[in-house]
This record gives C-alpha cells, sequence and structure tokens, in this order.
C-alpha cells in the first residue's frame, strides 16, 4: 500500500506539471486515490465523485 501512495506524489507533480490550470483538480483526483488505496472509499464512489467534479464547468473558461 505505501509503493502506490508514494506514487501518488509523482503521478501529481507530473500531472500538475502537465496541466497547470487544473491543479485543484488534479489535487482532488490525487486525494481520492489515496482515499481508495486507504480503503476509505469504494471504487464506485471515488468513479461517480471524480466524473461528477470533472463534468463541473471550468471557473476559468467564462
Amino acid at each position: 500500500m505505501q509503493h502506490r501512495l508514494d506514487n501518488l506524489i509523482s503521478v501529481q507533480t507530473m500531472w500538475t506539471d502537465d496541466m497547470p490550470d487544473a491543479a485543484d483538480f488534479v489535487r482532488a483526483c490525487r486525494d481520492t486515490a489515496e482515499r481508495l488505496i486507504k480503503g476509505e472509499i469504494k471504487e464506485a464512489e471515488a468513479r461517480r465523485y471524480l466524473s461528477a467534479l470533472a463534468a463541473k464547468p471550468s471557473r476559468r473558461a467564462s
């Protein structure tokens, strides 16, 4: 489990570098993945949450 958690930091850094305008979304993805790895939430719940979050219009788009 620790190895998977450690990888989240690397992934978050790469994603934030690739998508600097989406840093809050990337952070939410990382937090959700961490909760999933720790067994705090189920996969279906994580998918629903992230799908809903991704569907929200960006504040920068206006």
